[in-house]
């Protein structure tokens, strides 16, 4: 299977993010732990990361929001107007009553985080390959910044990144450091996208096998 051929759905768990920001509504206390855990950008949803960032506003204000709090701060963001702040409302009411129960907001929490780590690592991964296939700024350059964003993405999130990948930085340190004393350079760079290729394509497929999609 070829990078071209491997098709990914995107991770994402918009029922999590439902429950997290319906369980907040209800008891808003709660936002101070689960703040450790989550950011707004963590949210696939962008309206979900604009209505968690608003609570965080307001949390830092006050200690304490609900749906009249929250539609004020936003109706007067950008795009303000009548159409937008009455489907906001209806948004959050429905996000309030049909939350099920607060009590497993962390593990919802957990996942939201999650399927935001399988979403950066698969947007790192196609950044690595793509520059490896096209060294417009030199090997070095490739593995410098190839490393620094996995490396980066594992300290941030405090989670195991797949094997392939931590091979593929390390497949490129070293063959970094042989083209730069080694007439071969033509080798070593097609040697590199093979290998590229194929670390993506097991990283991509880890990714499938053992996060699915809730």
């Amino acid at each position: 299977m070829s990078v071209s051929q491997l098709k990914i759905r995107r991770p994402v768990s918009i029922e999590s993010e439902k429950t997290v920001l319906g369980a907040l509504l209800l008891d808003c206390t709660l936002f101070e732990k689960i703040s450790e855990q989550l950011c707004c950008n963590d949210f696939s949803s962008v309206v979900h990361g604009s209505i968690f960032e608003t609570m965080g506003s307001l949390f830092s204000k006050r200690k304490v929001f609900d749906i009249p709090m929250i539609l004020d701060v936003m109706s007067h963001q950008p795009a303000d107007n009548l159409e937008l702040h009455q489907s906001l409302e209806s948004l959050l009411l429905s996000l309030a009553n049909e939350c099920p129960s607060v009590a497993n907001i962390k593990a919802h929490a957990d996942i939201i985080r999650e399927k935001s780590v399988q979403r950066q690592l698969i947007t790192v991964a196609k950044e690595i390959a793509v520059g490896a296939m096209n060294p417009k700024n030199g090997m070095k350059e490739i593995l410098d910044d190839a490393e620094r964003k996995v490396m980066l993405l594992a300290d941030s999130y405090d989670v195991d990144i797949c094997p392939a990948q931590t091979h593929l930085v390390y497949f490129l340190r070293e063959l970094a450091e042989e083209v730069a004393t080694s007439d071969l350079t033509v080798e070593y760079l097609s040697q590199c996208i093979v290998e590229t290729s194929k670390a993506f394509v097991s990283t991509m497929e880890h990714i499938s096998e053992n996060h699915a999609t809730v």
